[in-house]
């Protein structure tokens, strides 16, 4: 039986640079390979849930990441990605599938 995945989710009202440039930086540490990971989409967050009229800017930005275990999930954090998801504002869950 496979193991279950363990998945995270990190979401930005608005990334440090810009939301173009951190879906940019971040889409190309992924594609540069980061141990552990089974797979992973840059997503933009939905801005119109949490307020009565939905704004006129875009909505932030999520990475939405599959990973091997736990423990891989925590070294890219610390490692690879920590430059792109380490700002103020980030909501982040986590938990298996």
């Amino acid at each position: 039986m496979r193991q279950p995945d363990f998945l995270t989710i990190d979401a930005f009202a608005r990334p440090d640079g810009g939301w173009i440039r951190w879906r940019r930086s971040l889409r190309h540490l992924i594609d540069g390979g980061i141990d552990g990971l089974r797979g992973a989409t840059v997503n933009y967050s939905n801005n119109g849930t949490h307020a009565v009229a939905p704004a006129l800017l875009p909505g932030g930005c999520a990475l939405v990441a599959a990973w091997e275990s736990p423990e891989a999930a925590e070294a890219a954090f610390a490692g690879p990605l920590r430059g792109a998801i380490d700002h103020p504002g980030r909501f982040s869950f986590d938990g298996e599938v």
